[in-house]
């Protein structure tokens, strides 16, 4: 994309014109805002950053072939599938689809970290639950139903952790392949200053 934009932060001083690509590296370096207002060189008309984005966003109805079968090889090299979501005042996230072995093995500090606070004083009940009976003589038995508590936490986790997102204004933006979830923001950071890009 060749397409240069001036910029200004101020509302006053115009700088530029620089690739919309270095505005949005500006941006997710915390130096500019996704507000920063924004206008085409050769144009007169000023527009949200944002805004510019998610126009180019929308031109397209469809993806394109390439970035399907790129999709494809993703999906059958072991990447792991994760679903995208944005907030305008919180940025983006990213859910891995699936089981969640964090939340299965640390899960009283995995749902406290997701905000998931009906889920973490159940948990801390079924805790108190456990310790009553381990001091009752039942060790052993409160020791195996630890397991089946984990599971359900890593089964369901990060579908609860999902509609915790969409519950706090979330929305979601796209599905990607990769390896971590940074490397699913980055691959949508980068496919958002496509104009080819459609979210599905």
């Amino acid at each position: 994309m060749n397409d240069r934009y001036y910029y200004s932060t101020t509302g006053s001083d115009v700088l530029g014109p620089l690739p919309l690509s270095e505005i949005g590296s500006a941006i997710k370096n915390n130096t500019m805002t996704s507000d920063t207002m924004v206008c085409k060189e050769g144009e007169e008309k000023w527009t949200r950053y944002i805004a510019v984005v998610n126009r180019m966003n929308s031109r397209k109805n469809h993806l394109p072939a390439r970035h399907l079968v790129k999709k494809k090889h993703d999906s059958l090299s072991g990447s792991k599938h994760f679903t995208v979501y944005h907030h305008p005042v919180y940025g983006y996230k990213a859910v891995k689809t699936g089981f969640s072995w964090p939340a299965f093995l640390f899960a009283p500090v995995w749902v406290l970290v997701k905000r998931l606070w009906l889920v973490a004083c159940g948990l801390f009940f079924a805790a108190f639950i456990l310790t009553t009976m381990a001091d009752a003589g039942l060790y052993f038995l409160s020791r195996v139903l630890v397991v089946p508590i984990g599971l359900l936490v890593g089964i369901y986790g990060n579908e609860m952790a999902e509609s915790k997102l969409l519950a706090r204004g979330f929305k979601k933006v796209d599905h990607v392949y990769a390896s971590t979830p940074d490397a699913a923001l980055a691959k949508v950071a980068r496919q958002n200053l496509n104009p080819s890009f459609n979210p599905s």
